[in-house]
């Protein structure tokens, strides 16, 4: 290649992608962990050249990235292939670039090649803050509260995709906790979501509390669960009232019935029915047993006068 032509080229690219700019959409700080950002870059396709004539051999496209001002030339960039050679009006490209540091703050420029490997100059420089592949909610802490010990208790957590394209990740947690269902996960595009069920078995009378690693794509995100095991507590049976017979009196009212006993009964004197005892010498008399009914008025009347004789 000669030059003068590969100065030919940037020429007429220079209006294409100065007219054009570039952009990024969606910046979003998620999580500072240590690595696996991503930035989502989007531009318009040029579909001229310098000269107003059509472009009809578009091969690609370099996106050069880096965390000093001026990412473009450099020796950090991704190619972007075309789907057309010749892109139509208002065509828009878009491309993640992944496995950046979230936290830190990158510059993003773009450049045109066609298929003989001219390149274009470089882009407007856009910047943006790199962010993580996905967001988990709860944010704070989980609390699973007293769970009593031989039973359990879950909670539900949501991770969500902030980038373009799939994405897949997984979800774990130490004992006495673990994860239910939801893991592993997958998630295809920008806003899609996956349920992950954590579940605490406490196996001691006591609190517990640790984290639950969501790992997506390489990148990192704990959230702190916590919660107490507990004793079954013990309960007695509720007394039963004991109320002694009633008997109506002639008012109509029910009063409890008054029942009188012996102070003593003597040993030699035989209980049960009433009986009739042989009589008296000399008397006409005849001489009853005792009845035991307490109800029977007769019955003291007749310990009296066993107790008299």
């Amino acid at each position: 290649m000669r030059r003068e032509e590969a100065v030919g080229f940037r020429s007429w690219s220079v209006r294409g992608f100065r007219a054009i700019g570039l952009t990024i959409n969606g910046i979003l700080l998620v999580a500072a962990s240590s690595h696996a950002g991503v930035l989502n870059a989007s531009w318009i396709a040029p579909t001229t050249n310098t000269d107003g004539s059509a472009l009809t051999n578009l091969a690609l496209y370099r996106v050069y990235y880096s965390t000093s001002a001026s990412p473009c030339p450099g020796g950090s960039f991704v190619q972007v292939a075309t789907s057309t050679s010749i892109p139509p009006p208002n065509q828009t490209v878009s491309f993640p670039l992944t496995g950046l540091t979230t936290g830190s703050t990158y510059g993003v420029s773009v450049t045109a090649v066609d298929m003989d490997g001219k390149e274009s100059p470089c882009s407007a420089v856009a910047s943006a803050v790199a962010r993580g592949d996905s967001a988990v909610t709860p944010t704070g802490t989980v609390s699973f509260g007293n769970v009593t010990i031989g039973s359990s208790a879950t909670q539900t957590f949501t991770v969500q995709s902030t980038g373009i394209g799939t994405t897949t990740g997984t979800a774990s947690v130490p004992a006495p906790f673990s994860i239910d269902s939801g893991s592993p996960f997958t998630l295809d595009g920008a806003g899609a979501t996956a349920t992950v069920i954590v579940r605490f078995i406490p196996t001691s009378p006591a609190a517990a509390s640790t984290s639950v690693s969501f790992t997506v794509n390489g990148d990192m995100q704990l959230r702190l669960v916590s919660g107490t095991g507990t004793t079954a507590s013990k309960t007695l049976p509720p007394l039963s009232e004991v109320t002694s017979p009633r008997r109506r009196t002639p008012t109509g009212v029910e009063r409890p019935t008054s029942q009188r006993v012996p102070d003593s009964t003597p040993a030699s004197e035989p209980t049960g029915e009433r009986q009739q005892l042989p009589r008296s010498p000399g008397t006409g008399a005849t001489v009853e047993r005792p009845s035991n009914d307490a109800n029977d008025p007769r019955a003291v009347i007749d310990w009296l006068l066993m107790r008299g004789r």
